[in-house]
């Protein structure tokens, strides 16, 4: 395992009161631990006419996409790799950022 999902998850928590605040729903969701090759954790958020989704695999992988909230058909996803711990808050604050907090 390279990515400590748990890290990920409470790392997401941590910043649910400020997504509320800005009226966003947020959601954040792992797979079931059932023998998978690879786990994952995904966060999707809503939030004015924008939606999003960051999904982490504990292999390493990461993949964030933002689109507007009527059109998720219309996401642009961005691939990562080689993710370890220490890059989990830049790349929610990537996210954040994308979804439009400055």
């Amino acid at each position: 395992m390279v990515i400590d999902l748990e890290g990920f998850c409470q790392l997401a928590e941590a910043r649910a009161a400020a997504w509320t605040a800005r009226g966003a729903v947020a959601r954040l969701e792992r797979s079931p631990d059932d023998g998978r090759s690879k786990a994952a954790a995904w966060l999707s958020i809503e939030v004015a006419s924008i939606g999003g989704q960051l999904c982490v695999w504990d292999s390493g992988e990461g993949e964030l996409e933002v689109y507007p909230a009527e059109a998720a058909d219309q996401a642009v996803p961005r691939h990562y790799e080689d993710l370890k711990d220490p890059d989990l808050p830049e790349l929610l604050a990537a996210f954040d950022k994308l979804l439009g907090e400055a």
